[in-house]
């Protein structure tokens, strides 16, 4: 039994906590582990977060803690450090333990990352104030006093980026006119886990389904839904210029607008279709702004180095939410090709599952053990099971 990965008992109503520390605990990234050992090293200034408790659980759980605290020397020992993450993940994650609050392991993945994402965020800061003031004998920041702890937080946020956060590809198209407006921004479209919908698939309760054709028709770049009411740039430009060239011989300005939106037609490249109100000259009628369906798709354009995975299952009944029970096949190695992007390899980490109903169950996790086991590829794969 010493080969196995220890357990913590889930304090409170917290039934996702140990299956949730299980699953980042599989993790076989080494840059995961160095991030953690960044949070240890940098938590001597005396700031303790989630992340600088998270560190020794985790370590803990694996049996890499050669000198975790004993029951003599931290009360409780185990248990007192897992009460100190649980305090943590409860005042920065908002995350209640209280009976009767309903629980969802996908929440808590997701604020338990952002909580990470914003520890490594301060560590910069603080250590950006550390550095010295600017001065004329010494113009660059090189040299200066907390230089490497500011290299070393910066470092650590782009390995974290790196591990758990993407980038999608949103593709919008007008049913009317068939303009295609691709958004790929970071800043709107990165994820940190994908959900696949077990909701609308066609198939009777408990017939298995398939990760690959899950991943195939949400994330391939095929159309997923269609959206009501969007403004079209095409459909306003056209409409706005007709409007323009019926009023031509009244107003000047409607003829100025007029030949402004022709070239707009002719070459511009599609922007969206608010910009056209302020393309319009001082004094034109105003524009015809046109709002059409839409057909939408995602496909992954940046896949982090662990792709999460959360399946959506509960529906709305006529007396409440019910969970949709079709197991879902996956295999241990996920080729990277399958997704639309460059070769690799992502292998299976953890898998957390919930069993139950919806408004009761408890989570487990099944999990690698790569004690002596050599692994296939760095990346990684984490699938979530909703409740």
């Amino acid at each position: 039994m010493d080969r196995l990965p220890r357990a913590f008992q889930n304090p409170g109503q917290w039934c996702w906590f140990n299956a949730l520390l299980q699953a980042l605990a599989s993790i076989s990234d080494p840059r995961w582990w160095s991030l953690l050992n960044f949070a240890k090293d940098s938590a001597s200034s005396g700031h303790k977060d989630v992340l600088t408790f998270l560190a020794p659980v985790l370590q803990h759980l694996n049996r890499e803690d050669a000198a975790f605290p004993s029951p003599a020397e931290d009360g409780d020992g185990n248990g007192d450090a897992l009460a100190r993450l649980a305090l943590a993940i409860q005042e920065e994650c908002g995350m209640s333990s209280i009976s009767g609050e309903q629980q969802d392991a996908h929440e808590a993945f997701i604020k338990l990352l952002e909580s990470i994402h914003s520890s490594l965020c301060r560590r910069q800061l603080r250590s950006f104030q550390q550095l010295q003031a600017f001065s004329v004998a010494r113009p660059c920041l090189l040299g200066r006093e907390g230089l490497l702890s500011w290299c070393e937080a910066t470092q650590a946020i782009q390995c974290f980026e790196d591990l758990f956060e993407g980038v999608l590809e949103e593709t919008r198209v007008c049913t009317a006119c068939g303009l295609a407006r691709v958004e790929s921004c970071p800043s709107k479209q990165a994820f940190r886990c994908l959900s696949l919908d077990l909701i609308n698939i066609d198939r009777p309760h408990f017939s298995s389904v398939n990760l690959l054709s899950l991943l195939k028709a949400s994330y391939s770049g095929q159309p997923t839904e269609e959206i009501d009411g969007l403004l079209c740039y095409r459909c306003s430009l056209e409409a706005s210029i007709r409007r323009f060239l019926l009023d031509c011989g009244a107003s000047f300005s409607a003829g100025l607008a007029f030949r402004r939106f022709m070239r707009l037609a002719d070459g511009l490249a599609p922007s969206g279709a608010e910009v056209l109100e302020a393309l319009r000259p001082l004094g034109a009628p105003p524009c015809v702004l046109r709002r059409r369906s839409h057909l939408r798709s995602f496909r992954i354009k940046v896949a982090p180095r662990i792709l999460t995975f959360h399946m959506r299952r509960l529906i709305f009944g006529p007396f409440g939410f019910i969970k949709v029970s079709n197991p879902v096949r996956y295999a241990e190695i996920l080729h990277a090709d399958d997704l639309g992007l460059d070769g690799g390899l992502y292998s299976l980490s953890s898998v957390m599952s919930h069993l139950g109903q919806a408004h009761a169950g408890h989570f487990i996790t099944h999990r690698v053990w790569p004690k002596g086991t050599p692994l296939v590829e760095e990346r990684s794969v984490i699938l979530r099971g909703g409740c």
